[in-house]
């Protein structure tokens, strides 16, 4: 049930969280990546709006790849930065090639949770917009269970032949953890 909670947890979040890489505009991460983060320059504290550009720049200069961009997106991201913020703020370390040091040394020493997220957010990426289709269910049961559902799968599936509604899977695990909810 822990297991269901932390994944049902995550995805919330993922959900929510907004990836803010820039549009069309470009850093040149080369000299960028040995400045100050920007929210350092804060004299009261971090403010969204400096963790916001500090994030962008981390995930454009960082070569992160599209699920790490979406992991390290949002309330994880300012939970890095403010620990980062936290220690090394008096020290005048906090550059950005620091900040993707802390993302690197994050992976590796947190690396059975960090997989596990990593695996949850890939199957959810490749999910939540994949209309429901019953006849291709054994092909997307894998990805159901790399987001920690093995103990649901047959309650979900007996959910969606009873909902046939034009969902897609993102929308239909939301509304089948809903009705559990509400079950319980």
């Amino acid at each position: 049930m822990k297991k269901i909670n932390f994944i049902l947890s995550l995805i919330t979040l993922l959900s929510i969280s907004i990836i803010s890489c820039s549009q069309g505009e470009k850093y040149d991460c080369e000299n960028v990546l040995k400045e100050r983060l920007y929210s350092s320059h804060m004299s009261k504290g971090l403010h969204k709006d400096s963790l916001k550009r500090d994030q962008e720049i981390l995930m454009e200069c960082g070569n992160l790849d599209s699920v790490d961009a979406k992991l390290f997106s949002g309330p994880f991201m300012y939970l890095i930065l403010v620990d980062l913020h936290n220690k090394e703020r008096k020290a005048g370390k906090i550059t950005y090639k620091r900040g993707l040091e802390i993302i690197s040394e994050f992976k590796k020493e947190w690396k059975d949770e960090y997989k596990l997220s990593y695996t949850a957010t890939s199957a959810q990426m490749e999910l939540e917009n994949i209309k429901v289709n019953l006849a291709d269910f054994e092909r997307i049961r894998p990805k159901l269970i790399d987001l920690g559902m093995e103990k649901d799968i047959e309650p979900f599936k007996t959910f969606l032949e009873k909902n046939r509604k034009n969902w897609t899977y993102g929308e239909a695990m939301k509304a089948f953890f809903e009705a559990q909810k509400q079950n319980n």
